[in-house]
C-alpha cells in the first residue's frame, strides 16, 4: 500500500508542473505573494492560507493558489491519502478538470482499499455549496469561518444558486 500510494503522489508531483504550465496556460497566478498573505488579519482566508502554507512547509506556486484554498475551505490536509480524497471531495461538488477526474480515475482503480474513503468524500463534496467557480482572491480578506459556513450549510433549495 504504501509503495502504490508513493508511486502515486510521485506521478500527480510529476504531472503537476505540466498541468500547470500548459492545461492551465491561460489561468493567471494571483498578483500576491505568501508573504503579503501572512501579513492580513487573524481569521481571514488569506491568513488561514498562509498558516497552512506555513505550518505544511509547503512552497508558495503561482497558477496552483486554488489548490492551497481548497485545502483550507474544505479541511483536507496535505496527506497522500487526505490530498485523494479532496480530489473526490471537488468531484461531488461540481469541479471537473482534467486533474480532478485524472487523479479521480487513477486513484480508484490503484488504491481500491480506499472507496469507502472516496464515496464519503464525494457525499460531502455534493452536500456543500459548489465553491469550485469562486474568484477565491477577492475574498482573501473575508472571515474563513464565515465562509466555511456559508459552504457547509447548504440547503435543499439552494440548486438554483449553484453559480455562487
Amino acid at each position: 500500500m504504501k509503495i502504490r500510494a508513493r508511486f502515486f503522489i510521485s506521478l500527480l508531483e510529476m504531472v503537476s508542473p505540466f498541468y500547470l504550465n500548459i492545461i492551465c496556460l491561460k489561468r493567471k497566478a494571483w498578483s500576491l505573494q505568501s508573504a503579503d498573505l501572512e501579513r492580513m488579519p487573524e481569521g481571514t482566508l488569506g491568513k488561514a492560507i498562509a498558516s497552512f502554507m506555513s505550518q505544511h512547509k509547503l512552497p508558495w506556486k503561482p497558477k496552483a493558489e486554488l489548490h492551497d484554498v481548497y485545502h483550507v475551505v474544505s479541511d483536507y490536509p496535505p496527506t497522500v491519502k487526505e490530498e485523494i480524497n479532496m480530489q473526490f471531495y471537488l468531484l461531488g461538488n461540481g469541479k471537473h478538470s482534467a486533474f480532478v477526474l485524472g487523479t479521480v480515475f487513477l486513484s480508484w482503480l490503484f488504491i481500491p482499499e480506499w472507496h469507502l474513503y472516496y464515496y464519503r468524500a464525494i457525499r460531502r463534496g455534493q452536500l456543500h455549496r459548489p465553491f469550485h467557480r469562486w474568484q477565491f482572491q477577492h475574498l482573501l480578506h473575508e472571515p474563513l469561518a464565515e465562509l466555511k459556513a456559508f459552504i457547509q450549510n447548504r440547503r435543499q433549495n439552494d440548486h438554483a444558486f449553484s453559480y455562487l
